[in-house]
């Protein structure tokens, strides 16, 4: 219809003198998942001659199969000189892959008319709170992104998503090495290359996602900052011991050449044990000697019920960063904060307390893998057109101290991982007894004191040293 009777140069007009009007109508979808509240709104303009019944909004969750009638508009002799505005709350209908519109009249004819234009689903879509608990706006207007630093994810891999494609190194290499140390090639080919499980997509779009996706809704910590994808995972998410020290081997490798500065770590072993005794623990403080970071989650199981992943690897070495998660009570203020009651904690086998440091990681929404299932298989916890899912675990709050690195070595390139965890360790506040991350304390505090550096070393590193020593 003419602009004359409308907001915009077209709308949907029903009705019309002996015009039937069963079988015709249009409608509209939305992808709604990931909302919290959501409305209905749209102008109309009555033009009616006689009784024409009402006119109904209605709204489907199910692809169409049903239709909830909203409050109908009276179609009653009714003529306005403009456009009327309504507006119903649909949050009830949430959570909701497809939300569908339509509008119908049950009078098999309408003397007249009814414009209806500007059909809007306006919706509010749930937020992290850790941009503002850790003032990434802040860091990031004055620059602190993490560009130059290159990050290693240990993990299922890391999907082609939009967040973090243009700064993703999938190295062909350790794909290579992977098959020619006669690891299972059906495994291999998939190591480092996507991410068919999703959680280390997950991970790294907290670390460093740039929200390319979201307009900037979802950015990760350090959304300027490099990735390298070493997938030891299958796509259920399980790995072997070994698989992730021959990722720590390629690191030593390849570090200088990609400019490694920290490696994330959400994993845990399943073996209760001292530091002295795993491959992992041995591959770590290598790195971590060598000037890499490595930053590694607590777990999310004990110490009540077993099995308590703080004295499993890496978690139980005494070198590397260690980190919990906090709950942040949907707010972004820092001082309402609480320890999740998921997050592991406890003494190691060789009496060292875990874990170090405490992060967000409590209803996180970061990158979905475009090769994860985890889409078709909890719709409630996806949105943004299927491009993020919200998850919880220590696995989130690992990569939150993996970007604050990030950031701080991009600010003084020069700090030792020693150094790094001081700075981090002794600069924020406490919460439960635990330091709290605050990046803004450590980027601008000076201290270059070194964290406490006189544990024993692994035991193969030492015999190592000794060889060296006599030789």
């Amino acid at each position: 219809c003419s602009s004359y009777h409308c907001a915009s140069g077209t709308c949907l007009r029903i009705g019309g003198d002996e015009v039937g009007l069963n079988g015709h109508g249009v409608a509209r979808s939305a992808d709604l998942r990931g909302a919290v509240a959501a409305q209905l709104s749209f102008s109309y303009r009555r033009d009616i001659d006689e009784d024409g019944g009402e006119l109904y909004p209605l709204v489907s969750k199910d692809g169409g199969a049903s239709w909830v009638d909203l409050d109908g508009i009276s179609l009653w002799y009714a003529r306005d000189r403009s456009q009327v505005y309504a507006s119903y709350d649909i949050s009830y209908m949430l959570p909701a892959a497809e939300i569908q519109v339509r509008f119908a009249t049950k009078a098999d004819e309408l003397e007249g008319y009814v414009y209806i234009d500007d059909v809007q689903l306006g919706y509010v879509l749930e937020t992290n709170t850790y941009p503002e608990t850790l003032y990434l706006e802040k860091l990031h207007a004055n620059g602190h992104t993490g560009a130059g630093v290159t990050v290693a994810v240990i993990d299922s891999g890391i999907g082609g998503h939009k967040d973090l494609a243009e700064r993703l190194i999938q190295p062909l290499e350790y794909n290579t090495m992977l098959a020619s140390d006669n690891i299972a090639l059906a495994a291999a080919e998939n190591y480092g290359i996507g991410d068919p499980f999703g959680h280390g997509t997950h991970v790294a779009g907290i670390i460093g996602g740039d929200g390319s996706a979201s307009a900037s809704h979802y950015t990760g910590v350090a959304p300027a900052a490099n990735f390298i994808s070493l997938g030891v995972s299958d796509e259920f998410g399980m790995a072997y011991e070994s698989d992730v020290v021959y990722a720590l081997q390629w690191v030593n490798d390849h570090m200088d050449q990609y400019n490694i500065r920290v490696v994330n770590l959400s994993l845990n072993s399943v073996v209760e044990d001292s530091y002295h005794n795993s491959g992992i623990d041995a591959a770590v403080e290598i790195l971590w000697l060598k000037g890499v970071v490595i930053v590694a989650s607590v777990g999310n199981k004990g110490p009540a019920g077993g099995h308590n992943t703080a004295r499993t690897a890496p978690a139980n070495d005494p070198f590397i960063i260690v980190v919990g998660a906090s709950d942040e009570h949907s707010t972004g203020n820092p001082g309402d904060d609480t320890i999740a009651p998921f997050s592991s904690h406890g003494i190691t086998v060789d009496g060292f307390e875990r874990p170090d440091i405490i992060a967000p990681g409590y209803k996180i929404i970061s990158a979905l893998s475009p090769d994860s299932a985890w889409d078709e298989q909890h719709p409630d916890l996806v949105g943004f057109g299927g491009q993020y899912i919200r998850l919880s675990g220590t696995s989130m709050s690992a990569p939150m101290v993996t970007g604050a690195v990030a950031l701080l070595l991009q600010d003084e390139p020069d700090l030792t991982p020693d150094q790094v965890k001081y700075r981090l360790l002794h600069t924020g506040p406490e919460i439960g007894g635990y330091p709290y991350l605050d990046i803004i304390a450590a980027i601008y505090g000076t201290t270059t004191e070194s964290a406490y550096t006189g544990f024993m070393p692994h035991i193969l590193l030492a015999r190592m040293a000794l060889i060296a020593y006599w030789a």
